[in-house]
């Protein structure tokens, strides 16, 4: 559940990467994981590093 400081991080992510459609979903799962203090996320989109402040984890090929 989002914490009181989510609605200023989901607003930063928006400033940040200034995009609109598909990725303010994308912005909403950054602005989450920051809110939260998550500092890794493990993803096949390649979209999430266009967030600063997350460290972005692929799993090995194969």
């Amino acid at each position: 559940m989002p914490g009181p400081g989510y609605p200023e991080r989901l607003g930063d992510a928006v400033r940040e990467v200034g995009t609109a459609g598909n990725l303010v979903f994308d912005e909403q799962i950054a602005a989450l994981c920051r809110d939260l203090g998550i500092s890794v996320l493990l993803t096949e989109d390649r979209d999430f590093e266009r967030f600063g402040g997350l460290d972005i984890e692929r799993l090995p090929a194969g």
